[in-house]
């Protein structure tokens, strides 16, 4: 690579478009079938279980206590789930934070999803 990066100059020396090379190879297409055959056992076993969503959304709870943890806040994750699910009538605050810090990220997630992902866009205009 030469040069330095700056932030402020586009990378336009990207190739084009479809690729020079075969990605339709023996390999690949072998990788794709056992993919498909993976994700029909995950999908099986998420209908075999009361609440599939529990799969999906303790996800962002894992971050989120993570993220906390980077700033000494510290939590369980039975401590968390259990507020999450408003189990505990008096989560600890430091479940609590975890749990502000999970509803900021799930929110500024839905941002690009609300008002489109350019910089450019023009922002969401209130409802009259």
């Amino acid at each position: 690579m030469s040069g330095s990066f700056d932030p402020n100059l586009p990378f336009n020396n990207l190739p084009g478009l479809p690729p020079s090379v075969d990605v339709e190879n023996r390999q690949i297409l072998k990788a794709a079938i056992r993919t498909r055959e993976q994700l029909a056992v995950l999908n099986t076993s998420c209908r075999l279980i009361p609440n599939p969503e529990i799969l999906t959304t303790t996800i962002p709870l894992r971050e989120a206590k993570a993220s906390t943890e980077i700033e000494n806040i510290v939590t369980t994750n039975d401590e968390l789930f259990r507020a999450s699910q408003g189990i505990d009538s008096t989560p600890t605050p430091e479940s609590k934070e975890a749990l502000r810090s999970s509803l900021f990220e799930w929110c500024s997630l839905s941002v690009p999803v609300n008002r489109g992902l350019s910089a450019t866009s023009r922002p969401a205009q209130p409802s009259s």
